[in-house]
């Protein structure tokens, strides 16, 4: 996504300030979605097993 926003800067269709703003909403929406998801992770790697 951020490769074809940078394509239409490049193009004009966009302007810079565009393109930066596009970028940084993708970036922290990934973020906001990557973190519960580790933290689920790792929180069901500290519970006990009962395998031997």
């Amino acid at each position: 996504m951020i490769v074809l926003v940078a394509l239409f800067f490049a193009v004009g269709y966009y302007n810079l300030t565009a393109v930066e703003l596009i970028a940084a909403v993708l970036i922290f929406s990934w973020i906001i979605v990557f973190l519960p998801i580790t933290e689920a992770a790792r929180a069901d790697g500290d519970a006990p097993t009962t395998e031997r």
